[in-house]
């Protein structure tokens, strides 16, 4: 729960939907992860699902001090997850999703190796790094955002426990994390090319540049 009362959830939606309130979700494939809020009074505030073609669940929320929910689970092949596509490197990676307290996305990523690896549980501390345990069927290297590690056990599945910061960020496309969100600096007016450098009245942002 945050800091005023409101509760958050997660797990998994089948291909028929589900109803949250005046929130009706429909799958993208078999089943989707998802994240509903649940106001101070029991009432449902909002809901959003986030999958792939196949089997995608929602296994842990988090919290920061600024009430910014966290969602981390499990994804298939490719997920597009609000500007973010995220791509498995084997055949089921770990995600991790970060929205604000509407709802809205604001970073997204995902790790893994080259077999099956599974997320069980995300803590979220009060500065919003997020430590998510699992366990993993690959062998070799595993790869989160940017870095990699390598594991020696010849021996599957083997645990992990993954340490990602404030802001998850997608690695596949020109993002960067500018204040709370990460985004396409390419594309955002706010953020054109770098961290706030923002385009004047009657100018976009393209390709990085002001025009």
């Amino acid at each position: 729960h945050d800091s005023k009362g409101n509760v958050y959830i997660t797990g998994y939606i089948l291909s028929s939907g589900a109803v949250f309130g005046n929130s009706t979700l429909k799958s993208t494939g078999s089943n989707d992860m998802f994240i509903a809020k649940i106001d101070t009074n029991g009432k449902w505030s909002w809901a959003k699902n986030f999958g792939s073609t196949s089997f995608d669940y929602g296994y842990g929320v988090g919290v920061n001090s600024k009430d910014m929910p966290y969602l981390a689970g499990r994804f298939y092949n490719t997920m597009q997850v609000g500007p973010f596509k995220l791509t498995s490197k084997g055949s089921i990676d770990v995600a991790i999703i970060k929205m604000d307290a509407n709802g809205n996305v604001l970073g997204a990523a995902s790790g893994g190796g080259s077999s099956s690896d599974y997320s069980n549980s995300l803590y979220v501390d009060a500065a919003g790094h997020s430590y998510i345990s699992g366990y993993s069927f690959s062998r070799g290297v595993m790869k989160f955002s940017t870095k990699e590690y390598k594991f020696s056990s010849v021996r599957t599945p083997i645990s992990f426990l993954i340490h990602y910061g404030p802001t998850p960020c997608s690695t596949s496309g020109p993002f960067a994390v500018c204040g709370e969100a990460c985004v396409n600096v390419n594309e955002d007016n706010n953020n054109c090319g770098a961290c706030g450098t923002k385009c004047s009245t009657g100018q976009s942002c393209s390709n990085g540049s002001c025009k």
